[in-house]
């Protein structure tokens, strides 16, 4: 690429930042002409939010304040005129910002998206949210057991007992002190369950890309390809990896994000009627 391109990267919920990793390695490997910046939503890492802060440095109760005090977040962090590429709940955020033309982004990558995380009785490619309410429960008595749970979720479908065992192993003696505030996973999770896009996502208007698996255990692949055939020429494709797309697939994603083809997507498989995530916790 000749000019140098500015990369946004958000992270999704209950995951570090970190995650990218493996993203910013395969861009330095190909010597990529980039910035890369990444996203830190409020009460992980390094931001100042805890499980003290007052809820209005987090946001209030109500929907749309969680909501836009995420984006403002954002808004702070991004550089002028970049790439924006969401993860889960980074991509539910990236859509907002985007169909709302609250930021100048560039071009827009959406990892994992969904319009509707949790079912509901017009929608029945998301997740039972009693299942996640379960999971944010079992995270506040004891967040590493709960960090551990949602690791195991994020494996593929199709792996055994051992593969998932060996692979959160390795991410939990990664990143051993990650303990983000429960007040922000707590709204965090409030924006999941209370987000429903479909009325927003036919005004995104920017170029495109949707990378998605057909192994994704937490968001149906059904709901990704939903985004892919609603927003306008959208390039769509999956990978094998499970949710944890840019650590499985950091690869695909850099040879997305260099490439950003415009050209529309024509094999999107259609959606089928019945794809809810509904394992047990």
């Amino acid at each position: 690429m000749n000019d140098r391109q500015h990369f946004f990267l958000i992270h999704g919920w209950n995951m570090p930042t970190t995650s990218w990793n493996s993203v910013n390695e395969e861009l330095e490997n190909r010597k990529v002409n980039c910035e890369v910046t990444v996203a830190e939503l409020p009460g992980y890492g390094n931001s100042n939010a805890t499980d003290d802060t007052p809820d209005a440095a987090l946001g209030g109760s109500d929907g749309t304040d969680l909501i836009e005090s995420q984006i403002e977040s954002l808004l702070a962090q991004a550089p002028p005129c970049s790439h924006w590429c969401g993860w889960s709940l980074g991509a539910t955020l990236a859509m907002i910002a985007a169909a709302n033309r609250r930021a100048n982004i560039k071009r827009l990558m959406l990892i994992s998206p969904t319009p509707c995380f949790t079912i509901r009785h017009d929608w029945a490619h998301g997740m039972d949210q009693r299942v996640f309410e379960k999971l944010f429960r079992i995270t506040q008595k004891d967040q590493q057991r709960g960090w551990r749970r949602f690791l195991e979720l994020q494996t593929p479908a199709d792996w055994d007992a051992e593969q998932r065992q060996t692979m959160v192993e390795r991410w939990m003696t990664d990143d051993a002190n990650f303990a983000p505030a429960i007040a922000a996973l707590q709204q965090g999770m409030d924006v999941l369950c209370q987000t429903d896009l479909r009325p927003l996502v036919p005004a995104i208007n920017i170029p495109s890309q949707v990378l998605a698996s057909p192994s994704d255990r937490i968001v149906p692949v059904e709901a990704s390809r939903w985004i892919a055939n609603t927003i306008p020429n959208a390039v769509y494709e999956e990978h094998a990896g499970g949710h944890a797309l840019p650590i499985a697939a950091a690869n695909v994603i850099v040879d997305m994000l260099t490439s950003w083809t415009q050209e529309p997507q024509t094999s999107i498989p259609e959606l089928s009627r019945n794809s809810s995530t509904q394992e047990s916790t």
